[in-house]
């Protein structure tokens, strides 16, 4: 049976942009910077609400535990977040660091130059390659 949602919960990270331009800006920074859209939600996801466990953030973005160690692994090494230890011992909070904080910045608020019309945004292409 299909789910029906009401409302947003309020603690979700706000809606992505629905102008086509700045969703292609977005999409096109994200790549040149080596990120995945799972990864960008992790970083807004900690840059917003500071500290949280892995498990919440896998919560917010209906992510499983497995795709978001990976994800929290990766964002470890680029050195985009850290580890912090949690009352729990089973659990480690991870927080964005400032190099995380100042590539997600550079993402959601590109140069000006940067920042193209929505008559200019390419229209999607299908592949039917096999």
């Amino acid at each position: 049976r299909p789910r029906t949602c009401t409302a947003r919960p309020p603690d979700l990270p706000p809606p992505m942009p629905s102008n086509p331009a700045a969703l292609h800006t977005i999409a096109l920074s994200l790549c040149r910077q080596g990120l995945s859209v799972n990864q960008f939600g992790a970083l807004t996801a900690l840059s917003i609400h500071g500290p949280l466990p892995s498990v919440r953030i896998a919560q917010i973005y209906g992510l499983s535990t497995a795709a978001l160690v990976r994800i929290m692994d990766t964002l470890t090494r680029r050195g985009l977040i850290h580890r912090l230890p949690h009352t729990d011992r089973r659990e480690r909070l991870s927080a964005i660091t400032p190099a995380g904080q100042q590539l997600l910045d550079s993402i959601t608020t590109p140069a000006p130059h940067e920042i193209q019309s929505p008559a200019s945004v390419p229209a999607p292409t299908l592949s039917t390659a096999a």
